[in-house]
């Protein structure tokens, strides 16, 4: 419903961020499980091409593939947030897609 909400304005472009993952202190395995589940099913299946909606991949930047927040990317390991190196490398490639997106580079 969401998405066929944001289709209704197809001059607006929407950005949608892959959902945010926690620290391993923080989260079960199957947490972390169905949270990567809720990531490949909006990557693989909610995606479409060709829209007005475009995914931001913070999770794929958060577990560089895993199931958890990278304890070298928070800000401690029960810490969930992110740390100020990784905000700093991470704000210029989310400036960039925002600009991509905007003129049309990336679908």
């Amino acid at each position: 419903a969401l998405k066929n909400k944001m289709q209704e304005f197809p001059d607006n472009k929407f950005i949608i961020w892959t959902p945010a993952v926690q620290v391993q202190n923080n989260l079960t395995l199957e947490e972390a499980q169905r949270t990567q589940s809720f990531y490949r099913w909006m990557k693989e299946e909610w995606d479409d091409k060709g829209d007005n909606v475009y995914i931001w991949d913070f999770y794929q930047y958060e577990t560089d593939g895993g199931l958890y927040l990278k304890d070298e990317y928070s800000t401690t390991t029960t810490d969930s947030h992110p740390n100020k190196k990784f905000a700093g490398r991470i704000a210029p490639l989310f400036a960039q897609f925002i600009i991509d997106v905007i003129e049309g580079k990336i679908d």
